[in-house]
């Protein structure tokens, strides 16, 4: 195991010389253990200086802070019992330690240039995406001539960076090739498109092409001219519906609050471009509510309008998580905004396992059984992918 000492070793010599700038803990070894992933910063409060833990579970975050000593074994322990993969990010450079396999591996990059390391602990954060300097924030009015965020905007800052942040804990787990094709259905004005590009190209340092596929023509274009200004040569918007969008070649496929069919539409999408990796944030579940069976007993509880809203948007996302499941990808449901900011936020992430083809069957008697208890004829996704 002398891999993992020498990653602790090194988050002990960051930590001493104020070089540390964060430590990502992922990739569970049991898919039971609750919390999804760890994320470690420095921080100052009044007592001295501590080591702050974000456990992110699927519906909440704890954040726990502890002295260096005490959080060096608390990362020991994590990384050598219930995590495959730590990340070490300084001032100087990043440890990639992965404990997959019988041998534990660390690597090392060079960071040219990295972010200063912030030790406040209140209201200043370590942002992914940085608001100063970003052409194109200025341009879609995230932040003013001097690079501050406008205060009706910090809403959408923090969006932003939280949409990332869940990305940065997903596509850990997943093998891309050298470059990258992303496929952003209904990018609307453009906000999380334009992080997503500046995250993988200016932070994750990788060759990336992504689309932005809009209906509404004005949007495209302006778009398309933050783009050019923005120098981000590999962007693209295209004026275009969901279903009617032609395209043979995607990596990650993306469609956040897609109105009722339209995220179906880009779920099939994604199927059949063969997606390592498909992210929606459904909406407006119409389609199932009309079907839902009225002598149900759950009627007692749905006979209100709210309700009824609610179980159809609960039933809707679950048939959509087994339909997904039945075709091969490996299933994740998560929140995605606080519920003050916006009530569409559950967000569902899919990876592909080829492996996971072999419970195809027992996934289509999952689906066929939750579509007979709650009385519902169909499913629009099965007018595409073969379910039943």
């Amino acid at each position: 195991m002398g891999a993992i000492k020498e990653f602790i070793g090194n988050v002990g010599k960051a930590a001493e010389s104020n070089a540390l700038v964060r430590i990502s803990i992922s990739d569970r070894r049991d898919s039971k253990t609750e919390v999804k992933s760890v994320t470690v910063r420095a921080v100052k409060l009044k007592k001295g200086e501590f080591l702050s833990f974000v456990y992110r579970y699927t519906t909440k975050d704890i954040t726990k802070n502890h002295l260096l000593d005490e959080s060096l074994e608390i990362i020991e322990k994590l990384i050598s019992e219930d995590y495959m993969q730590a990340e070490l990010q300084t001032s100087t450079g990043r440890w990639v330690l992965s404990t997959h396999g019988k041998r534990a591996k660390i690597k090392f990059f060079e960071q040219v240039e990295f972010q200063k390391v912030n030790l406040s602990h209140d209201k200043q954060k370590n942002r992914i995406i940085e608001i100063g300097g970003s052409e194109y924030l200025k341009s879609l009015g995230v932040s003013d001539e001097k690079g501050r965020v406008r205060p009706k905007m910090n809403h959408k800052y923090r969006q932003i960076n939280k949409y990332i942040e869940i990305v940065d804990d997903i596509i850990k787990n997943i093998q891309f090739k050298e470059e990258i094709n992303i496929v952003d259905m209904g990018s609307g004005k453009g906000y999380l498109t334009f992080a997503l590009y500046d995250y993988f190209t200016n932070h994750k340092k990788m060759s990336v092409n992504i689309t932005g596929v809009e209906i509404r023509k004005e949007l495209v274009d302006k778009c398309n001219s933050i783009a050019k200004a923005s120098k981000f040569d590999n962007l693209k918007f295209v004026e275009s519906d969901i279903s009617s969008f032609e395209g043979d070649n995607c990596d990650v496929l993306i469609a956040l609050h897609a109105c009722d069919t339209a995220t179906d539409d880009a779920i099939v999408k994604g199927v059949r471009m063969q997606s390592k990796l498909i992210i929606v944030a459904p909406c407006c579940h119409k389609q199932i509510r009309k079907q839902l069976n009225p002598e149900s007993p759950l009627n007692l509880v749905s006979r209100f309008g709210i309700y009824q809203e609610r179980l159809a948007e609960t039933i809707t996302d679950s048939m959509r998580v087994l339909a997904l499941e039945t075709c091969g990808y490996k299933t994740n449901v998560e929140e995605f905004i606080a519920m003050e900011h916006t009530p569409k936020n559950i967000l569902i992430s899919a990876i592909f396992d080829r492996s996971l083809m072999e419970k195809r069957e027992d996934k289509l008697e999952e689906y066929v059984s939750l579509k007979k208890f709650f009385g519902i004829e169909k499913h629009y996704l099965e007018n595409f992918l073969e379910i039943y």
